[in-house]
Formats: structure tokens, sequence, C-alpha cells
């Protein structure tokens, strides 16, 4: 680390470093985001960004429809997807309601929970389908849990 002759030099340096480091993340990003292998498995899908909507919508979507995520006029009513979602690998698309249902686990408990579609531009949780699958599947509770019986 070089030395400073005071604190300016040093917080001047120190915020070159951040925005360097977050240029690094970006480029990163983006390269990821621009290579993205077609979907055999939900773990090929990427972390998704916080954006703003218009990004979100004019890129994020599209290359994840372009990498095999389902867009929601392709969803049926009533049936089963296997995706990526932060507490859910299975959810039931529910069209009525614009979202999806999926069995969540909380202190040992469970029950069915709510997400919006990938397209939907939520920026708390979103679901990112992949495949259709079985409603068995979806009842199969310790398969669809994502492993942590306490994911508060």
């Amino acid at each position: 680390m070089p030395r400073f002759n005071n604190r300016e030099e040093f917080l001047a340096y120190v915020q070159e470093q951040q925005i360097a480091q977050l240029e690094l993340k970006r480029i990163k990003r983006d390269e990821l985001w621009n290579n993205l292998p077609k979907f055999t498995d939900i773990k090929q899908i990427p972390e998704l960004p916080s954006v703003e909507k218009e990004l979100w919508d004019s890129f994020y979507c599209p290359k994840l429809i372009e990498a095999g995520a389902l867009p929601k006029k392709d969803l049926k009513d009533g049936h089963f997807y296997l995706g990526d979602h932060r507490r859910a690998k299975i959810g039931k698309w529910v069209e009525s309601e614009n979202q999806f249902h999926y069995w969540r686990v909380k202190f040992n408990l469970c029950f069915i929970d709510k997400c919006e579609h990938f397209e939907d531009f939520s920026l708390y949780s979103v679901f990112v389908p992949i495949k259709e699958v079985s409603e068995e599947e979806f009842n199969l509770t310790n398969e669809n849990k994502d492993g942590d019986s306490n994911n508060g």
C-alpha cells in the first residue's frame, strides 16, 4: 500500500480502489451474461443482478430467455416448473395471480409461499423456470426445499 501525506490522499486512493473493484465486477458480470450457456441444469442460472428496470427488460430478461429460461407467455396455468428461486427449485404457475406457488420451509414448518416470474422485475426475489415437471415432483418437499430447513 502506498504512503500518503494526508487524509485526503488516502481517501482519494480508497475511492479509486473501490471504483476499480466495481468496474472489475461489472466486467466479469457482463462477460458472464454475454456468454450464458444453454440451461440444462438450474445450477447454470446465474445470480440475478439488481439493476434498473429498463436494463433488466432490455438486456437481462432476453439473455435469460435466450439461455433457456421460460418466458411467461409459454407457461401453462396450474403446471409445475423446475427453476431457480432463493427458496425453491420447483414452482406451480398460477396465472390468475400472475405468480408461482412453491413449498417453503421455515422453522421446520412447511407451507405454500408465492413469488413473481423473472420478467416481472421484482427487486426482491423471482423464479426463473427452465422446464416443466410433474406435480409429484412439486409435492416432494425434501426435493423442493433449498437445503436449509431454517431458511427464514
